[in-house]
């Protein structure tokens, strides 16, 4: 049986602290797991849309769509502008590529949903909750980042409105939510 967690910032601490990897590299890595989950779906024409939060889960999308520029048609939705250190970073290291950077969702093969990690928790607002809603009707492929957003990652619960996604790449390891409420 795989482990399960309520709160997995204590694997990163002790990746952190123990063998002394960077934040940076954890990016990577999580970047580098959606990316192999992507090639398995997409071919060289594929439109795909990465939404991006102001967090760390956004410093995810935006380190992916750095790793799929120039492999596929690569197209990112930024609502907000990144508060984490961490998007920040990957969002100046994405400004040096061609990377487009659009205003509105549109349709496409693939949509990555980078918007929430595993600790949102509480209400989404009416402008998100228009997001998710439009991210679940514009691609084949819905793909999210840890856990979908609008699901709470301790109870599995819907937040109002959640992504419906048909693969999830748990970061790290499995979160309570996964298997929990509508988080199955």
């Amino acid at each position: 049986m795989d482990n399960v967690y309520l709160d997995t910032s204590i694997l990163d601490k002790n990746a952190i602290d123990a063998f002394g990897l960077s934040q940076e590299l954890l990016v990577e890595s999580a970047a580098s797991g959606l990316e192999r989950c992507i090639d398995k779906y997409a071919s060289a024409n594929s439109f795909i849309v990465i939404v991006v939060g102001s967090g760390n889960n956004g410093a995810d999308g935006l380190a992916l769509a750095r790793r799929l520029h120039g492999k596929y048609n690569v197209n990112i939705y930024m609502p907000k502008e990144p508060k984490s250190e961490l998007a920040r970073i990957e969002l100046q290291r994405l400004k040096k590529l061609n990377v487009k950077f659009i205003g509105k969702l549109f349709l496409c093969d693939i949509v990555v949903d980078c918007l929430f990690g595993s600790g949102f928790d509480g209400d989404l607002d009416l402008e998100y909750q228009e997001i998710i809603d439009n991210m679940n009707n514009i691609a084949r492929l819905n793909i999210a980042c840890d856990i979908p957003s609008g699901i709470n990652g301790d109870t599995g619960e819907v937040m109002g409105v959640a992504v419906k996604a048909n693969l999830t790449i748990a970061i790290g390891e499995y979160k309570l939510g996964h298997f929990l409420g509508d988080g199955i």
